[in-house]
């Protein structure tokens, strides 16, 4: 969808016409459903999730005034509704991290092939808290800039580089307990 179009679709809407609503989903529905999948794990709560959300873009497009681009208020959108949805349903655990083993230096990622990768990060992202899985996938999965995932969190910009640098030590700590069970299974 073109930025002239994206403008007229905001501009229909805004009037009152609910014609471009449509496009507007269509164009927007996987990020929505990506990141409300990312963070609750549940393809029932991430379709809830993509729902409200777009209930929501749709009862207060009157008010997005054009400072930013849609996608990026839209998935501030989500990512509030999801944070709300998980609250709602008492979904967020203390995942805390019990790392009382001495783990081995060199089962390290690079030793796997990607499918075994992908496999192991996506083991890693569901021991993350929501939150932390909302900020991984923000910054180093959708490449959205650290200041954008400033915005999109709500956070400083510094709080943001703050919370990224923690759940990426977070991840490679549980990367390395997932790596270290896989390798002990091998033998």
């Amino acid at each position: 969808m073109g930025t002239s179009s994206v403008k007229h679709i905001i501009t229909q809407l805004q009037s009152g016409d609910k014609s471009g609503f449509i496009a507007l989903v269509d164009t927007h529905k996987n990020m929505v459903y990506g990141l409300s999948l990312k963070m609750t794990q549940s393809v029932e709560d991430a379709e809830e999730i993509t729902q409200d959300t777009f209930v929501k873009v749709f009862q207060s497009i009157k008010s997005f005034k054009g400072q930013s681009k849609l996608s990026k208020w839209i998935y501030q959108i989500t990512y509030f509704t999801a944070i709300n949805h998980l609250r709602g349903r008492k979904k967020s655990s203390d995942n805390q991290l019990n790392d009382n083993t001495a783990l081995a230096e060199n089962n390290s990622l690079e030793t796997v092939g990607a499918a075994d990768q992908k496999k192991f990060i996506d083991l890693a992202l569901k021991e993350l808290i929501p939150q932390e899985r909302a900020l991984i996938t923000l910054f180093y999965l959708d490449e959205y800039s650290m200041k954008e995932v400033a915005k999109i969190c709500a956070l400083t910009e510094s709080n943001a580089k703050v919370k990224i640098h923690r759940t990426r030590t977070k991840l490679k700590t549980i990367l390395t307990r997932v790596l270290a069970k896989e390798v002990q299974t091998l033998y």
